[in-house]
């Protein structure tokens, strides 16, 4: 029998970043940003990307780097200062009472990365704006299913008209779980699903798929490119 998933909210990542047990994280920037970088910005142009339960992610450096202006949030403020301090910046800290009154902004000092440490259920534009774009490496897959759709509205809210976000999701058959001791995240998110989420006020399009070992077995990784109309 499948064991029952738990939820896994903030307290459950804190306690990962805690326990630095944290196999999710890549030490690498992730090729399919820079493979499909040219689908979400020109070169040269400036575009304001959101990073959605960003952790220490190398991609939030690395679209510094090219130029775009970057708004990482995490619910845990250990990943976000271990991202300070991994690549030597300078920051400081403000309260960031938009979001939640708990909620707190590191801003490095270069201007063009924020990272936010609150609850991504309680983000909203009027925290940073509209958003340009939106990279989802292992966001919507994270998140507890009943979150799902209080999530997506977030990502609706913040995104402008003909913004693009650019999401990698799993594609799995659950079974393949059964009898292991560590359950999902991540879960498995099909095109009919996301259909159901995103559409009518965004199209979506399958730009790439790629293979991926997950408990030892073989599962695709799938990325889609959504805009909003």
């Amino acid at each position: 029998m499948a064991q029952e998933p738990k939820e896994k909210g903030i307290p459950y990542w804190k306690e990962s970043w805690d326990q630095n047990d944290i196999g999710f994280h890549k030490l690498e920037v992730h090729k399919m940003i820079q493979k499909h970088s040219s689908v979400l910005f020109k070169e040269g142009e400036q575009q304001k990307f959101f990073v959605p339960l960003c952790g220490k992610t190398l991609d939030m450096k690395w679209l510094s780097d090219q130029g775009q202006i970057v708004i990482g949030l995490d619910g845990v403020k250990k990943a976000l200062e271990e991202f300070i301090k991994d690549h030597n910046l300078e920051a400081s800290e403000e309260g960031a009472p938009s979001i939640s009154p708990e909620s707190r902004l590191l801003k490095v000092k270069d201007g063009h990365i924020k990272l936010y440490c609150g609850d991504v259920l309680h983000f909203n534009k009027s925290v940073e704006g509209q958003f340009d774009c939106i990279w989802d490496r292992g966001s919507l897959v994270a998140l507890d299913r009943k979150d799902v759709k209080k999530y997506v509205s977030v990502l609706k809210d913040v995104l402008k008209p003909g913004g693009k976000i650019f999401v990698e999701v799993f594609d799995y058959d659950v079974a393949m779980f059964e009898g292991l001791p560590r359950p999902p995240p991540p879960h498995p998110v099909f095109e009919d699903e996301l259909r159901s989420l995103f559409e009518p006020e965004c199209t979506i399009e399958m730009v790439d798929k790629d293979k991926r070992l997950l408990a030892g077995k073989d599962a695709h990784v799938v990325y889609y490119l959504i805009v909003k109309k």
